[in-house]
């Protein structure tokens, strides 16, 4: 499903279209799809008859005992078409083709978990490069303020008003912030560097940081509402638990076919065609020939070979169930868990934006107070400094929130 759409983000949209069209795993997954394919249509071949068309001529030479002049030559002219066709008593073949058929089921079903994970990790890293995007921004904003500030400092302490300290301090605040501003624009790079490899995207554009134009206004979309899904609809849903499924089925068709050679295989095989000594009357009526004949084998001494590929299948029967057992389990652990931290993050959040709208005015009111000679510039810097970082930890909680919702759509199989 295209889950992403709940986000109502065009540019989202955008990348993720481009990621499903250019991704290299998905691009392996699909042809993982077309080699499955082929097995199985080659496993359903097998329960069909096999007819094959040949000619062939021959000549022999017995000349012992002929007078002189004489001639033995026998030349032969044989046309004919051949059909062999296994009688699939025991299941064999069924089970067979039942085998692959799950199997490729299975590795369709990985496709879409391939595609599921592909586009998740690309709303991740677009929602991660809005929340570095306003990061960057307060920032900006914070060196500004800090650089008016600090130059604000200074004067005062070339007149006397002030002690170095308190410029000294305004000037550590502001080379903390400029400090920051760098590992910020790295993460940011390192964010579009991941994206670009996500979208398929070359190495020149990988090497590019220009390659996304106006990457540096992608901004975060609103929450989406929380998906309506029972546990029912989600074992449907999610492609893992689709490939486990599929695999512990494939397997046990392998069992029935693996006990199959304990028991007897029976062939037909018949031959209608056409053979002559002369090539100009190999078609005509009277040189038909026919044949029509079966052949039984069953294992008498194989020395543990098939109880071998029993036991094989079986113990692989196992694994699939137990792997089958652990995908569900954790298919409700990452939903819970995906539930948990969303309303844990918006817990976070809420308190974030109180936090934030009571700092800017215990900033405002700081900064007052200063100004009017009732405290020092200590108390500025304290609640400037509070600020940002309720700021910079405001951004982040918006990104968890959301990623968390991601976290949620992918646990549910990516449908809305």
């Amino acid at each position: 499903g295209e889950w992403w759409q709940a986000y109502h983000d065009k540019k989202l949209e955008e990348l993720i279209a481009q990621a499903l069209a250019y991704n290299s795993d998905i691009q392996l997954a699909a042809a993982r799809v077309d080699e499955a394919r082929a097995i199985a249509g080659s496993a359903r071949a097998q329960r069909m008859p096999n007819i094959s068309a040949g000619g062939g001529v021959s000549r022999s030479d017995l000349g012992a005992g002929l007078l002189p002049g004489e001639t033995s030559a026998d030349d032969s002219f044989i046309l004919g078409s051949l059909l062999s066709f296994e009688i699939d008593l025991w299941g064999r073949l069924a089970n067979a083709d039942k085998a692959a058929r799950q199997q490729l089921l299975a590795v369709q079903a990985n496709a879409q978990t391939v595609a599921l994970g592909v586009t998740a990790e690309t709303a991740s890293n677009h929602f991660a490069i809005a929340t570095l995007n306003e990061q960057i921004s307060i920032t900006h904003k914070t060196i500004k303020t800090r650089k008016n500030a600090y130059s604000l400092e200074k004067k005062r302490l070339d007149k006397g008003d002030i002690d170095a300290l308190s410029a000294r301090q305004a000037e550590a605040q502001l080379i903390a912030a400029q400090a920051r501003l760098p590992v910020l624009e790295q993460q940011r790079e390192q964010r579009l560097s991941a994206l670009s490899v996500l979208l398929g995207r070359s190495p020149q554009d990988i090497m590019d940081s220009k390659a996304f134009a106006e990457a540096d206004k992608t901004v975060l979309p609103a929450l989406p509402p929380l998906p309506e899904k029972d546990a029912a609809s989600v074992m449907v849903s999610r492609p893992d638990v689709r490939t486990a499924e599929h695999a512990l089925q494939a397997a046990n068709a392998d069992i029935g076919v693996a006990r199959a050679a304990y028991l007897p295989r029976l062939s037909l095989s018949g031959l209608l065609g056409v053979a002559s000594g002369d090539l100009d009357s190999l078609l005509e009526s009277g040189s038909r020939s026919w044949s029509l004949g079966a052949n039984a084998t069953m294992p008498l001494l194989d020395f543990g070979r098939a109880r071998s590929q029993v036991e094989l299948a079986e113990a692989r029967e196992k694994q699939a169930y137990l792997s089958y057992k652990k995908t569900v389990r954790m298919a409700f652990r990452e939903i819970k868990d995906a539930l948990t931290a969303r309303d844990k993050t918006k817990a976070q959040l809420d308190a974030l934006d109180k936090q934030v709208a009571v700092l800017r005015d215990s900033s405002r009111l700081a900064r007052k107070r200063f100004d009017s000679g009732y405290s020092s510039y200590i108390e500025v810097l304290d609640s400037e400094r509070s600020l940002y970082e309720a700021e910079l930890s405001q951004a982040e909680a918006k990104r968890q929130l959301l990623q968390s919702s991601v976290d949620l759509y992918k646990a549910i199989g990516g449908e809305n």
